[in-house]
């Protein structure tokens, strides 16, 4: 995949690239330009399976039609959202060779001129958070489910018949609670509440012989792809198997997403860079759209800075208070 850096480490030192910035004053400074690269945050959820020991008899027993049969884990494609961050491009890198005040970010990319820091970490924050793992739910059997009748059968399916008939017996005991009918009825409502939650615990962790655990986690992973300089149509990016989540292109397993990037015409010719001047970058924009299944699961329009131009700063500018975009390079706030 050579446009894409898979590492989450990589995205996310790109990401941060806004946020730690140096004030420089020298005689002589180097400086980048940014080029854009999509950051592509993919929300999955995995699904993992587990058989119950009592399966086979959750059928004939407690009339489950739909229990697990075999162990196994699947992925479901949620969301996908696409962010421009910004790295130096190394073709538009240049030396400041008068005195001024200038802020790079930790890449080396111009992100501020007679300003001070707070003022461009102000102006440009990140909305993305660092990717996480969230467990929803455990997918353990409850031990307690186990109890001494069960324990003491001599055969699988005895243990079955004997949790299935303790299964009935909460539930007798549910009715005759929430009808009032039982011998030792509780004293208030917050004990009865209490016992309505142990007989649903109880059956829940004895159902779960029969049909069996999920444990359903969400995922988050990052891909960055570079763009060209111009559009692309239906290119294959990544897939998404039910069986690995995101894979590979060439994986088979998975079903492909495509990525069109539509760039609008940018008709601002770049200046000449052999003047000595301070240069900024006018960015074009672009349509960046993702499909999947036929779907379109992503669409929006987006300030690409390799699409765009290179500008000299006009000298009426040169001791302005001024603030650019590290991920586009555009100059976005002019201050006295």
């Amino acid at each position: 995949m050579k446009k894409f850096i898979v590492s989450i480490l990589a995205a996310l030192s790109v990401a941060a690239s806004a946020f730690s910035a140096t004030k420089y004053s020298a005689p002589q400074l180097v400086y980048s330009l940014p080029k854009t690269v999509l950051s592509i945050e993919i929300t999955l959820t995995r699904t993992e399976i587990k058989v119950g020991p009592y399966y086979k008899y959750s059928e004939r027993l407690l009339a489950i039609k739909d229990a697990a049969t075999e162990d196994k884990v699947e992925w479901t494609l949620n969301q996908v959202r696409v962010k421009p961050v910004g790295i130096p491009d190394k073709d538009k890198t240049f030396k400041l060779k008068t005195a001024k005040s200038i802020v790079l970010n930790d890449k080396g990319i111009i992100c501020g001129l007679n300003v001070d820091n707070e003022s461009v970490k102000q102006e440009n924050k990140d909305e993305f958070a660092e990717p996480i793992v969230i467990r929803l739910d455990d997918n353990n059997f409850d031990p307690s489910a186990y109890y001494e009748e069960q324990l003491e059968a001599n055969s699988i399916g005895r243990m079955a018949e004997s949790a299935a008939k303790q299964i009935y017996r909460i539930r007798d005991s549910r009715a005759s609670l929430a009808t009032g009918d039982m011998e030792h009825m509780p004293a208030d409502g917050e004990s009865m509440k209490m016992m309505f939650d142990q007989m649903d615990s109880q059956e829940k962790a004895l159902m779960a012989l029969f049909e069996g655990k999920k444990r359903t986690t969400e995922v988050k992973k990052i891909l960055l792809y570079v763009p060209a300089k111009k559009s692309v149509k239906d290119e294959l990016v990544f897939r998404v198997s039910k069986l690995g989540g995101v894979v590979e292109k060439d994986d088979l397993t998975g079903d492909p997403v495509y990525l069109t990037i539509t760039a609008k015409k940018n008709e601002t010719p770049s200046a000449q860079t052999n003047k000595g001047e301070f240069f900024y970058n006018m960015p074009g924009s672009a349509r960046v759209q993702l499909t999947y299944n036929n779907q379109l699961i992503f669409d929006a329009d987006m300030q690409i800075a390799q699409m765009g131009s290179i500008q000299a700063l006009p000298s009426a500018y040169k001791s302005a208070k001024l603030i650019f975009d590290p991920t586009t390079g555009a100059l976005i706030k002019i201050g006295k």
